[in-house]
């Protein structure tokens, strides 16, 4: 039963972030861009030149639900696609100046949703907090 608790309370935290993210992309005119963009665009925004197989890997999606996604912001100009010059069968992926600006404010987004969830714990849980869920999803990334 705990497991069944668990597994809905973080479904909607996730759920409830996202439509939080949804508002402040929308208030800053990115009507295009989805919250789950957010963790790649910030991937490659650190990693300048990345392979569609790092970022299936990070974002815990299929090469096939990935390749649609990066369509997708290739398409609306946030993203750009280079053949490797050695080997033809590897591409890299670039953010353009546009998919800078949204990874830039994926930052800020992150930064004002930070400070708002941690207000709403005391101060003597956040580390705690921090700490399981740090632990899980070590345990959880090793099987």
């Amino acid at each position: 039963m705990l497991f069944n608790e668990l597994m809905f309370v973080l479904r909607k935290i996730n759920k409830d972030i996202d439509s939080l993210v949804s508002e402040f992309l929308t208030q800053a005119n990115y009507f295009d861009i989805e919250p789950t963009d957010g963790p790649i665009l910030l991937y490659m925004q650190n990693n300048p030149t990345t392979k569609m197989t790092e970022l299936s890997k990070i974002s815990n999606q299929t090469k096939a639900g990935m390749s649609r996604k990066i369509n997708r912001l290739k398409k609306l100009g946030y993203i750009s696609h280079q053949r490797c010059q050695k080997d033809k069968r590897i591409s890299w992926l670039e953010l353009t100046p546009k998919g800078r600006m949204v990874a830039e404010k994926f930052i800020e987004i992150s930064s004002v949703l930070n400070k708002q969830l941690l207000a709403l714990i005391p101060d003597h849980q956040q580390n705690d907090l921090l700490e399981t869920l740090t632990f899980l999803a070590n345990e959880l990334s090793k099987k």
